[in-house]
Order: C-alpha cells, then sequence, then structure tokens
C-alpha cells in the first residue's frame, strides 16, 4: 500500500511549528485527520516522536492541538522513553498521558515505571500517576498508589512498599531523593531487616544501610528462639553491622516475662547482647528479682544478664 506523507503547519502563533506525519493511509476532515497502519510522527518543537497504528489529530480551538493515538504506542523525547496501549497528547499544552500498560523509561535518573496509566507535562519535565504503580532505579523497586516524578526526586502516597536488597519498606508516604539516594517514609513508616522488624512515625534511611526512625518506636527482633521487644523515641541503625541504637525519654524492653527500662539500649546482633545504659532497672517476676543499676548486658541466646553498680531487691516465697 503506497505510503503517505504528511506536514501540518500549525498556524497559532502560540503554538507555531510542524508536525511531520507518514501513514499507510490517511483520512483528513475539516477538524479531524485519522492516520492508520505504521503510523510515524515527529513533532519539531517538542522533539516527540511517536510510533503507533492508528492517529487521531483534532482541531482544539482553531488548532491542530489534540492527538490520541492507539495500538502499540512508542513515544520518545529528550526525557522520556514509554510505551503503553494509548496516548492522549495536547501540542499546545504539551501535556499528555500514556494509558493501559505503561511503561516509562526515565534517562536523566535511569528509572523506570509501570503503571496502567501515566501522565507528563514535557514543559515542567514533570510525571504523574494516580493509579498503582512500580517505580524502579537499580536496586530499589517501590509501589503506591500515587507517584510524581520531577527528575530529582519521586513523591510516592498510598500503600507505599519498598524492597532494597534485603530491606522492605513500608509506609503511607514516601520521598525518594535520587540526586542523594536517600528516602524519607512518613506516617506509619517500618523497615524490616534480616534481624529485625522496626516501625515508627518516620523513616531516614540512606538506601545502603543506615537509617534513623524517630517517633514512637517500635523494634521486635527474633533470634532462634527468643524474641525481644524494643521501644523508644528515636532509634538509629546500621543493617551492616546488625547494629540498632535506641534513646529519647524511657526505653523499654521485653524478653519474655522480664520488662526492662533504662536511658538507652544497643542492641547487636553478632554476640546476641542488648547493653542497657543509664538509670537501668529490670523486673523478673518469674524470679522474682528487680534490679536498679548504672548498666545492665542481656544476653538473648542466654538466660544470663549481668549488672554494674547494681542494687538487687529479691522476693522471698
Amino acid at each position: 500500500m503506497r505510503r503517505i506523507l504528511v506536514a501540518l503547519l500549525l498556524s497559532s502563533v502560540a503554538i507555531a511549528g510542524i508536525i511531520h506525519i507518514s501513514s499507510d493511509f490517511v483520512s483528513p476532515e475539516e477538524d479531524t485527520i485519522t492516520y492508520s497502519g505504521s503510523v510515524s510522527v515527529l513533532v519539531e518543537e517538542d522533539n516527540l516522536s511517536l510510533r503507533c497504528a492508528t492517529l487521531t489529530v483534532n482541531k482544539k480551538e482553531g488548532d491542530w492541538r489534540d492527538m490520541e493515538a492507539e495500538g502499540e504506542v512508542f513515544i520518545k523525547t529528550e526525557d522520556i522513553e514509554a510505551m503503553s496501549e494509548k496516548l492522549k497528547y495536547d501540542v499546545k499544552e504539551k501535556e499528555g498521558s500514556l494509558i493501559g500498560n505503561a511503561i516509562a523509561y526515565l534517562p536523566e535518573s535511569e528509572s523506570t515505571v509501570m503503571s496502567d496509566s501515566i501522565s507528563f507535562d514535557l514543559d515542567e519535565k514533570l510525571y504523574w500517576s494516580k493509579e498503582r504503580s512500580t517505580f524502579m532505579k537499580g536496586e530499589v523497586v517501590a509501589t503506591s498508589n500515587e507517584f510524581t516524578y520531577d527528575g530529582s526526586k519521586v513523591n510516592f502516597k498510598g500503600d507505599f512498599v519498598a524492597v532494597k536488597g534485603k530491606h522492605e519498606i513500608f509506609g503511607s508516604e514516601a520521598e525518594l531523593d535520587l540526586d542523594e539516594d536517600f528516602m524519607i517514609v512518613k506516617s506509619g513508616a517500618r523497615i524490616v531487616t534480616e534481624e529485625a522488624t522496626v516501625d515508627g512515625d518516620e523513616l531516614f534511611f540512606d538506601m545502603e544501610k543506615e537509617g534513623t526512625l524517630t517517633g514512637n518506636v517500635r523494634a521486635e527482633v527474633v533470634r532462634k528462639d527468643t524474641r525481644v521487644r524494643l521501644e523508644s523515641k528515636y532509634l538509629k541503625f546500621n543493617t551492616d553491622e546488625g547494629r540498632y541504637e535506641g534513646w529519647g525519654g524511657r526505653v523499654k524492653m521485653w524478653k519474655g516475662r522480664v520488662y526492662s527500662e533504662a536511658d538507652r539500649f544497643v542492641y547487636e546482633k553478632e554476640g546476641g547482647v542488648v547493653r542497657l545504659s543509664g538509670s537501668v532497672f529490670i523486673d523478673d517476676p518469674e524470679k522474682g528479682v528487680k534490679i536498679w543499676a548504672e548498666k545492665v548486658f542481656i544476653y538473648l541466646d542466654e538466660d544470663r544478664m549481668e549488672a554494674f553498680k547494681a542494687r538487687t531487691e529479691i522476693k522471698m516465697e
């Protein structure tokens, strides 16, 4: 079938430019032009190229500006390479939406987004979706109900889940700084590591090994058959070292029926010890023992503790 090449001269001063379109078939009407069969498009001003099975260009407010492409749509600009089942694009506003199994590669940050729909603004270099989306960069795979990307940051909202190596991160809202490779998780933050699950109000994480949780922090550590619960206002962790440090107000710890509180705790995976310091109090109802001390070591793999500068109260049967 004979190929047809059409160049549409956009007469409006506001959007002066040319759209080059080639296809196997073209059907022009007064306010609509329809193309089908191996459609290829170049929007010169936007440096936007497009390939699709069918394309409709509509006049709006006197300008040829509304484009709708369907059937294995491929689009490329300086800032995005994407594919979807459908594309809607306004040449004047430089805004569009990729609809249906949309996949977009963002070269500036070497990131990929997958969603049922992805919208974009080429002037503002903004990309967003209000559909469940998956964002991938390097080892980071993050999903959320909404996302907005501006080239240097990604904001996530609604049922946020991210995986980085052996780390799993959860929350209702998050921000990923792509330049610094740093994540902030807000509103019900949780991180799951090999040895612990830690919840807090906010999580600040370098996406490698170190992070801090703030506000009503609760950590659960599992070692063999031992389960320990820790509470503090702040908690700093290093997952490479398996080290967790909590402070702020009175920190608390439960190991079985043994209750402890202190000014600070440090848990180290290697050796399986929790070090409590600063006005430590221990209550062991099974042994009928209470301890007040400056420092206490509690060994999680053994029924053993060590207290320093301690005072003990023993309940006699």
